[in-house]
């Protein structure tokens, strides 16, 4: 719950916990992709390991959480009505970013769950760049395209130069 590893470095020695605040991140090999994973503090909510999507200008991190879908049962309840019950369901996807030098994380959106609105989120946290905010808006990007939005933000959005009325292509 803490955010702390627990770590033995080879089969003779016992495991030990190392605090949070000791490692810079962690790098897993996941069946033969390597994954980086940083622990990063969410604003007004808590700290949690993210896997490392994009790191940049703006990075992008997320975390995936176990979760659970209600639905309605069919059937003959009391009174004639169906029951309402609950099992495990898919995984919620929740999606982080930052600015370079920022130490905690806003969520910006999730996939498998209710989620922010994400032209909002996304245009306000994007607004130093105008061109990108402008084609969230008119939904050249959405939320299914936010690696992408990040990746142009980072390789295109130089906030001292680029004007709204300026034609950025993809």
């Amino acid at each position: 719950m803490d955010g702390s590893v627990k770590f033995k470095l080879n089969d003779g020695k016992e495991s030990e916990f190392y605090e949070t605040n000791l490692i810079d991140k962690i790098r897993m090999n996941k069946n033969g992709a390597i994954e980086t994973f940083k622990y990063k503090k969410v604003k007004e909510d808590a700290a949690a390991w993210m896997k490392v999507i994009i790191e940049g200008k703006v990075s992008l991190y997320t975390n995936d959480v176990a979760g659970y879908n209600f639905y309605t049962m069919g059937g003959n309840g009391m009174g004639g009505f169906g029951t309402m019950s609950y099992g495990g369901g898919s995984s919620i996807i929740y999606y982080y970013v930052n600015h370079e030098g920022e130490n905690e994380v806003l969520k910006i959106t999730s996939f498998g769950n209710f989620s922010k609105n994400f032209k909002n989120a996304a245009s306000d946290f994007f607004k130093a760049c105008p061109v990108l905010v402008e084609k969230i808006q008119n939904k050249t990007y959405t939320k299914g395209d936010l690696e992408e939005v990040v990746e142009f933000y980072n390789s295109k959005c130089n906030i001292t130069e680029i004007k709204p009325s300026q034609s950025i292509q993809n």
